[in-house]
């Protein structure tokens, strides 16, 4: 999990740095193109021995949503600060959580709705609406993170038959060309070692999502919830030394209150449905 924030905290800074020169549908483009390109060795290799019967509606859903955050996101990193931009990253699973509620009906107790509330106000704490600390543009962070939840609602069916890799890996498939027709809107060629900083981004993002998939599959979500605060860590190491941008101390609180309001509302759902599970198999018996 750790490793997986490092490659996020590298993928934002990459996005930072090529935003400079580049428009963000050619950024994501690239990203999309060049992760394909090293996502199709594995495929003929392993691939099509574990792809069983695709569910391309779901795929083509979690495709353009996916494409939508992805824009937004990228979008996002080349006009806020990249330590308040990764701290309010930290509410999606806040939001996933209510839509859970809304879509699958899920139900939920006073100490999650506590919880989220807590979280909401963290993000209250980061935006500071009404001071001068308050950007408008920061907000965009937020849509992206709707954009992820509803993405991750739909993971969550597709993961039920599909393994992780091949989700990941059709998610290139999809999005690559999706994401086309977005370069005639700002096409620029890149040029010299923005084609090395493009290939770069593809690489990475492979393998963070790799990295995260094995640190999903390892172990429940409540045990790794709290080491995606280390992405922030990494992310203000970076933004300090190249970009010069300072994580200042409400941010800081406010994406602590995030996380731990998060950690404390998937422990408390954790524990209920191991409970449940607890009495079926009991009553089972």
């Amino acid at each position: 999990m750790i490793l997986q924030c490092l490659g996020a905290a590298i993928l934002t800074c990459i996005v930072r740095h090529l935003s400079a020169s580049l428009p963000t549908p050619v950024i994501v483009f690239g990203r999309n193109f060049f992760s394909l390109m090293f996502l199709l060795p594995w495929f003929f290799l392993k691939g099509r021995h574990i792809v069983h019967k695709p569910r391309w509606r779901l795929y083509l859903m979690r495709g353009g949503f996916g494409l939508i955050a992805m824009q937004l996101w990228f979008h996002s990193l080349s006009i806020v600060e990249l330590p308040l931009a990764t701290s309010l990253s930290f509410v999606s699973p806040l939001i996933s959580a209510i839509l859970a509620v809304l879509i699958y009906k899920e139900k939920t107790s006073f100490a999650t709705w506590l919880s989220l509330c807590v979280g909401f106000g963290g993000v209250l704490l980061i935006l500071r609406p009404g001071t001068d600390a308050f950007h408008w543009s920061a907000l965009w962070v937020l849509v992206t993170a709707a954009m992820w939840s509803v993405s991750g609602v739909i993971i969550k069916s597709l993961i039920r038959t599909q393994s992780p890799v091949a989700v990941v890996f059709f998610m290139g498939i999809i999005m690559t060309p999706l994401s086309l027709p977005f370069l005639f809107l700002q096409w620029q060629m890149p040029v010299g070692v923005e084609w090395f900083w493009l290939i770069a981004l593809g690489l990475v993002s492979v393998l963070f999502q790799i990295a995260l998939s094995m640190a999903i599959a390892s172990t429940d979500l409540v045990h790794i919830l709290p080491y995606d605060f280390s992405r922030l860590l990494f992310v203000s190491i970076i933004a300090y030394f190249f970009f010069g941008e300072i994580l200042d101390g409400w941010t800081l609180i406010g994406s602590l209150i995030i996380i731990g309001a998060t950690v404390a509302s998937t422990h408390h759902e954790s524990r209920k449905a191991r409970r449940l599970a607890k009495n079926a198999q009991i009553n089972k018996a």
